[in-house]
């Protein structure tokens, strides 16, 4: 369920085989029963104003803390701004 809270986040959307979920995982460390920096869940986000259902490997709220919001949900570019040598 798309969640107004939330906020926007930019990112891309890529078709992966089920095969390749625990692939994903080992990538992203996110592992059963065990605490790490991502997580992974399913949401309903918007691409072309449409939703579609997507898994997601989101940072968790613990590894943030203190951190600035990217208001604009754009990491790339907000790394850019803040170091033009990223772009």
């Amino acid at each position: 369920m798309l969640d107004p809270e939330a906020g926007l986040a930019v990112g891309d959307i890529y078709e992966v085989p089920d095969a390749l979920l625990p692939v994903l995982d080992e990538i992203e460390e996110v592992y059963p029963g065990q605490a790490s920096l991502f997580v992974r869940e399913e949401q309903t986000v918007l691409q072309g104003g449409r939703p579609v259902a997507c898994l997601l490997y989101p940072v968790t709220d613990g590894a943030v803390a203190g951190l600035p919001r990217i208001d604009s949900g754009d990491w790339v570019a907000y790394r850019k701004s803040r170091d033009p040598a990223a772009a």
